[in-house]
C-alpha cells in the first residue's frame, strides 16, 4: 500500500470507528452484500480467499454473517471488485 493510500486509509479508519456508523453495520447484511458481489463477478469463495490472502473458511464465515470482516478486508474487497468502501457499507447498514 502506498504511503498516500495508507495515510488516507488510517484517517478514514479513525473517523469510521469514532462514529455511530460502526454500530449500525449488520454482519449478516454485509455477508450477503459481499457474497452478491462475488457471485456477480463469477468468483468462487476460493478465488476470493486467494485474492485477499485469507483461507476459504474466513470467506465462508463472512458471507454467513458469523464473522465481521476487518476494515483491512473491507478495503481489499473494495479494491478487488472496484467499488468504494462507502458502497459496501451503505448496503450493510441495519
Amino acid at each position: 500500500m502506498s504511503f498516500i493510500v495508507k495515510n488516507a486509509f488510517d484517517k478514514w479508519k479513525r473517523i469510521f470507528f469514532k462514529s455511530k456508523l460502526f454500530d449500525d453495520l449488520n454482519p449478516k447484511l454485509m455477508g450477503i452484500v459481499l457474497m452478491a458481489f462475488r457471485i456477480q463477478n463469477d468468483k468462487t469463495k476460493a478465488d476470493i480467499a486467494n485474492a485477499l490472502d485469507v483461507d476459504r473458511k474466513t470467506i465462508h464465515l463472512i458471507e454467513k454473517g458469523d464473522r465481521f470482516p476487518s476494515l483491512d478486508l473491507i478495503y481489499k474487497y473494495s479494491k478487488l471488485f472496484n467499488l468504494s468502501i462507502d458502497k459496501i457499507l451503505y448496503f450493510s447498514i441495519k
